[in-house]
Order: C-alpha cells, then sequence, then structure tokens
C-alpha cells in the first residue's frame, strides 16, 4: 500500500456513509496485524491459508504446524478479533469438520465451497430463490455443525454464498 493515511481517511469518509469495511485475507501480505488499530474495519477476513489446516488437512508442504497448533492460531486470531469488536469471516472452508471446528473456535461466518462454488449474478438469484423457498438452507443444516444440537437454534452465524454472507442458524 503505498500511502496508508490516504487509504485510511478514504476509508474513514466511506464509513461515514455506511458502508461497513473487512479486511480481506487477513494475516497475509498486506493484511496485517498493524492493520487492525490503523483501519476502520468492522470485519476481519480469516485468510484461506489459516483454515485449511485446521481439520487435519495439510495445505502443502510448507505447513509447519500440527492441526492443534492451527486451530490455536485461527482460535487466537478469532479472539483478537472479538477482543476489538470485530467480527469474523473464515474464507476458504470446504469441509464439514473445518466448519466444525471454527464455530468451536467462535467464529461467526464463514465462506467458501462447502457451501457454494462460486456462480454469476443470475445464477445466485435462483440459488437465493430456492434457499428461502426451503424452509430450512441446505448449509443451514443443524447436522452439518454439530449432530447433537437438535433443534436449538444460535443467532449469529453464518455462512457464505459466494463472496457474500447468509445466516447460518446452526
Amino acid at each position: 500500500m503505498e500511502d496508508p493515511e490516504a487509504a485510511r481517511t478514504l476509508l474513514q469518509r466511506i464509513g461515514a456513509l455506511g458502508v461497513k469495511c473487512a479486511i480481506d485475507d487477513f494475516g497475509t501480505g498486506y493484511s496485517s496485524l498493524a492493520y487492525l488499530p490503523r483501519f476502520p474495519a468492522q470485519t476481519i477476513k480469516i485468510d484461506r491459508s489459516f483454515v485449511h489446516g485446521i481439520a487435519g488437512a495439510k495445505s502443502g508442504s510448507d505447513q509447519l504446524l500440527s492441526v492443534q497448533q492451527q486451530q490455536t492460531l485461527v482460535g487466537a486470531i478469532i479472539a483478537m478479533a472479538h477482543a476489538l469488536d470485530r467480527s469474523v469471516v473464515a474464507e476458504g472452508v470446504e469441509t464439514v469438520e473445518q466448519m466444525r471446528t471454527l464455530v468451536t473456535l467462535g467464529c461467526e461466518r464463514a465462506q467458501g465451497f462447502l457451501f457454494a462454488r462460486p456462480m454469476p449474478p443470475d445464477e445466485l438469484a435462483e440459488f437465493v430463490r430456492a434457499q428461502k423457498r426451503a424452509a430450512q438452507p441446505v448449509f443451514a443444516d443443524k447436522r452439518l455443525i454439530d449432530p447433537d444440537v437438535g433443534n436449538r437454534r444460535e443467532e449469529g452465524r453464518t455462512a457464505s454464498v459466494g463472496r457474500s454472507t447468509a445466516p447460518l442458524n446452526p
């Protein structure tokens, strides 16, 4: 980022209009810890590279952390975000195990192929209509998250369709 001060000023002006901002790909590249106190973002999106290893999958030969260590790292990011009054979206969720782990760690939003593949706007509109017609969206199945949940509902859990989020209702 060439001019962080100009970016912060612009984000503040946009925020004054009611637009909410997110720090995308948190923990990688330009989305570093240093931006948390400097930019007016309400949401932190945890990069998929952190999410990939939380349920036993190795993200490649460069993955040095154990599953437990990876979960500890993601849990710390979530806890830090919440302590700073930021919401959290986990990117790249592809398995039920990843989603269950994220729920256990306190993550309130997720996006990834587990919920839907990216789709053109006309297909997205039909997908949303189909989800509304169904009494319960496919990605809101309580068994997906926790087979012992029964009919209990928790507010605040969400899942992503494409790159936007929708209620998960575990």
